[in-house]
């Protein structure tokens, strides 16, 4: 149990995020179970240290919710003799926004595929009801969205439109400390909390994560709701980068074929 701790403080320094989450939900059980204060303080303080509030779940699970990332501290007042007035603030900010704006805008992702539509930067929905026709890529935990933009360029045609969508959390109860794997169905179920389809759409919904993924019969690849409208794929055993891009593409194909997406 102290050991993962240990290896997910040494995944963390290496920014290996992922990694550093499972071994913690894998210390934590124990942990709860034996009421060992020491060390459920001890994986909170390590999840607090993971970015973008990733380890809020554990940190709650453990029972220590008082420890959360440090706050940035209140900014200093200004020294005197450097006053400005409020008219030259307001134009300098301005044009700090103007300069940082257009670096962002050079550096976000443009696809040239018409039918081909990459989200806007933002948090994940908490519920979406989908409109339009078409293959819906998914990003789940911190599954790099840049590979699915490139897997979705050749699916494209198959689908007659993809779309992907802001990554979706998988939160504690995805999380099979047992096998220290996730969960298909609690995925599945994430899945559903986020997104619905109205009643003339014709889409179909992939979540995509490299972690490792299990139903009731052991691990699996593809997991699928009842009606098929919302799917799983784990990339975690199809190979190395270029072979797992090249098994996704597969995978889709076959999903979008099974859905019987109409191509217009």
């Amino acid at each position: 149990m102290g050991d993962e701790v240990a290896r997910a403080r040494k995944a963390l320094a290496a920014n290996d995020v992922d990694e550093a989450l499972v071994l913690l939900w894998k210390a934590l059980e124990p942990a709860r179970l034996a009421d060992d204060k020491a060390q459920l303080k001890e994986i909170a303080a390590v999840a607090a240290r993971i970015p973008n509030g990733e380890g809020a779940d554990l940190i709650a699970a453990t029972g220590a919710e008082q420890l959360r990332p440090p706050e940035n501290p209140p900014a200093a007042a200004p020294k005197r003799g450097l006053s400005m007035t409020p008219l030259l603030w307001v134009f300098v900010g301005l044009f700090v926004l103007v300069i940082v704006g257009e670096e962002v805008y050079r550096r976000a992702p443009h696809i040239s595929f018409p039918d081909l539509k990459v989200h806007d930067a933002g948090a994940a929905p908490s519920h979406v009801t989908l409109r339009s026709d078409g293959l819906y890529l998914v990003p789940l935990a911190r599954y790099p969205e840049e590979e699915l933009v490139a897997v979705a360029t050749g699916v494209v045609s198959a689908a007659g439109a993809v779309e992907t969508r802001p990554a979706l959390p998988l939160g504690p109860t995805t999380f099979d400390p047992s096998s220290g794997q996730f969960a298909a169905a609690e995925i599945l179920r994430r899945l559903n909390e986020g997104y619905g389809f109205a009643d003339d759409a014709d889409a179909l919904v992939v979540g995509v994560t490299s972690l490792a993924m299990r139903d009731d019969s052991g691990p699996v690849t593809v997991a699928r709701s009842e009606d098929g409208r919302l799917v799983a794929i784990s990339t975690s055993g199809l190979g190395d980068e270029t072979r797992t891009r090249h098994e996704l593409g597969r995978l889709l194909l076959e999903e979008i074929e099974r859905a019987g997406l109409n191509v217009t």
